[in-house]
């Protein structure tokens, strides 16, 4: 009898253990999945804390560049300023403006323009390079153009666009 009450004895605290082992595996997977979902929540919250700084430099940053950009009615002062400029260059300008078309990117919008330039082939290049790169009135993009040379002048024809801040922007 006491070999008995031995082996149900070492049967029920078999049992118990084994019970207790699954139990506490159970357990460590559930703490181990809790601080997974914890780890994920605080990179989340840290990724949401670095966005919302970026935002507020983002916002400065598109307020910044919509100071650069003209607004649509400052386009009317691009006809005389271009004309101005190839003047000063003594070059003959011919603009014509396109249809606007669809919005740009985000604030910025375009209009397109196609212009002729006839003169003297290096104050065409001085006129270009002056409302390329030295210009801080209007953010002009020249697209394409076609050099025709003739005796002593030259003809340039020329498609571009000239950026300004949408409707929408400050």
């Amino acid at each position: 009898m006491s070999a008995l009450v031995i082996v149900v004895s070492a049967g029920i605290l078999g049992a118990g253990f084994w019970w207790l082992e699954k139990d506490l595996a159970a357990q460590a997977e559930g703490i181990a999945a809790t601080r997974l979902l914890e780890d994920k929540q605080a990179k989340g919250a840290a990724l949401l804390a670095e966005l919302k700084g970026t935002s507020a430099k983002a916002a400065e940053y598109q307020r910044k560049m919509d100071l650069l950009l003209p607004s649509e009615d400052q386009l009317f002062d691009f006809r005389p300023w271009l004309r101005g400029l190839a003047s000063a260059h003594s070059v003959t300008l011919t603009l014509n403006y396109q249809d606007k078309g669809g919005s740009g990117a985000g604030n910025i919008e375009s209009l397109p323009f196609s212009m002729a330039l006839d003169g003297v082939p290096g104050n065409i290049i001085s006129f270009i390079k002056s409302i390329e790169g030295g210009n801080q009135r209007f953010l002009i993009a020249i697209e394409t153009f076609e050099l025709t040379a003739g005796g002593a002048g030259a003809r340039v024809s020329a498609q571009g666009k000239v950026f300004f801040r949408g409707k929408s922007a400050p």
